[in-house]
C-alpha cells in the first residue's frame, strides 16, 4: 500500500515538474530543460547508493541491519523541505494564465483527455515500455542475478549500479539536449535500437564472472536506457494540449509505470525461476523495444487526428448548462 501511495506521489510531482519546466522553457530548449526532472531519478539513485555505502563502511554489518539503514531515509526527509520551498516560489506559466484569462480551461480534464487524446495517452505509455523493461532488467534483476547466480559480492554490484546511474544521468541530459537539435523521435529510436542490440551482450558480460566486465555491462546498459528517457518528458508534454496537459502527463506516467515498471521485476524473477536462463528476459526487453518504437512512430498520426477532433469539439467544454437552458426553454 505504501509503494502504491509512493507511486501516486511520484506521478503528481514528476508530472508537475516536467509541465512547469516545459511551459517556462524558451522555444528550442524544451527537451534540454525537461530532461532535468527525469535526471533526478538517477541522481537520487547515486546519492542513495553513496549514503548506503558510506553507512555500511562506517558501522558493522549488524548495526547497519539493525538501525543504520534508516539513516539515509531520515536524511532524505530534508529534501522534502527543499522541494516545498522551490515549489512555493514558482510563478504560474504563461500557457495556464492564457487559459484562465480566456476562460478556456477544461471543466473536466480527465473526461476531455479520454475523449480527445485516449490513443495518444496509450501510445505515450507504450513508448516508455522498453525503458522500464531495460532499466529493471539491468538495475533490479541484474543485481539479483549477479549476486545469487553468478556469485558477485553485493557491495561490488552496488559500485556497478553507481556507475550505471551515472551513465544514465549523463545520457538523459545529453539526449534531452540532442532531441532539441535532431528531434525527439530520432533520439528515442536510437535508444530503442541500442536497447535491442545491447541487452544480450549485457547479460552475457554479467555472466562472465569478471567484475571488470560486469562493470562495463552496467555502464553500457545505463547509457542505452538514458537515450530512451531523456527526450521522453518533452515528447509527453507535446502530446497534449495545454488544458489537459497536466492530467495527460500524470496519467501517462501512471500507465507507463504499470506497463513498464510495476510488474517487470516480478515477471523477470518468475521467468528466470521457471527457465533457469536469462535469455527469455533478454527477449522480453527486445520485444518491448520494438513495441515502444512502433508507439513513437504512431504518435504523430494519432496527435494529428486528435487535434482535428479537438478542434471540431472545442466548444464542448466551454458551453455550460446555463447557456443551453434558454435554448431548451425556447424549444419547449
Amino acid at each position: 500500500m505504501l509503494r502504491l501511495l509512493q507511486g501516486l506521489a511520484l506521478g503528481g510531482e514528476w508530472g508537475g515538474a516536467v509541465l512547469v519546466t516545459h511551459e517556462h522553457a524558451k522555444p528550442g530548449k524544451e527537451g534540454t530543460l525537461t530532461a532535468f526532472p527525469s535526471a533526478g531519478m538517477p541522481l537520487g539513485l547515486m546519492l542513495s547508493t553513496l549514503c548506503f555505502l558510506g553507512m555500511s563502511a562506517m558501522i558493522s554489518d549488524a548495526s547497519f541491519e539493525s538501525w543504520g539503514w534508516r539513516v539515509p531515509f531520515l536524511i532524505g526527509v530534508a529534501l522534502v523541505g527543499v522541494g516545498l520551498f522551490i515549489r512555493s516560489r514558482i510563478p504560474e506559466t504563461d500557457d495556464m494564465m492564457e487559459l484562465k484569462n480566456n476562460n478556456k480551461q477544461a471543466r473536466m480534464p480527465l473526461a476531455t483527455l479520454f475523449r480527445t487524446r485516449a490513443v495518444s495517452l496509450l501510445l505515450c505509455a507504450f513508448a516508455f515500455l522498453a525503458q522500464g523493461f531495460y532499466f529493471y532488467a539491468a538495475y533490479s534483476f541484474g543485481v539479483a542475478y549477479g549476486t545469487e547466480s553468478v556469485g558477485y559480492s553485493y557491495k561490488s554490484l552496488l559500485f556497478s549500479t553507481l556507475l550505471f546511474s551515472f551513465m544514465y544521468f549523463v545520457t538523459i541530459l545529453f539526449s534531452g539536449w540532442l532531441s532539441d537539435r535532431i528531434g525527439r523521435k530520432t533520439v528515442m529510436y536510437f535508444g530503442y535500437a541500442a536497447t535491442f542490440v545491447t541487452v544480450i551482450p549485457f547479460f552475457a558480460m554479467l555472466s562472465s564472472g569478471s567484475m571488470a566486465i560486469a562493470v562495463l555491462a552496467f555502464v553500457m546498459a545505463g547509457g542505452s536506457a538514458g537515450f530512451m528517457y531523456g527526450p521522453y518528458a518533452a515528447l509527453l508534454c507535446e502530446a497534449f494540449e495545454a488544458r489537459i496537459r497536466y492530467t495527460g502527463i500524470a496519467l501517462g506516467l501512471t500507465i507507463r509505470g504499470v506497463l513498464g515498471s510495476a510488474f517487470s521485476p516480478m515477471l523477470f524473477t518468475e521467468v528466470y525461476r521457471l527457465t533457469d536462463t536469462w535469455m527469455p528476459i533478454a527477449a522480453c526487453v527486445m520485444v518491448s523495444a520494438i513495441i515502444s518504437a512502433g508507439a513513437v512512430a504512431a504518435l504523430q498520426t494519432a496527435n494529428s487526428r486528435a487535434s482535428a477532433t479537438s478542434d471540431s469539439m472545442d466548444n464542448w467544454d466551454e458551453q455550460s448548462p446555463r447557456r443551453a437552458e434558454p435554448e431548451r426553454a425556447a424549444h419547449s
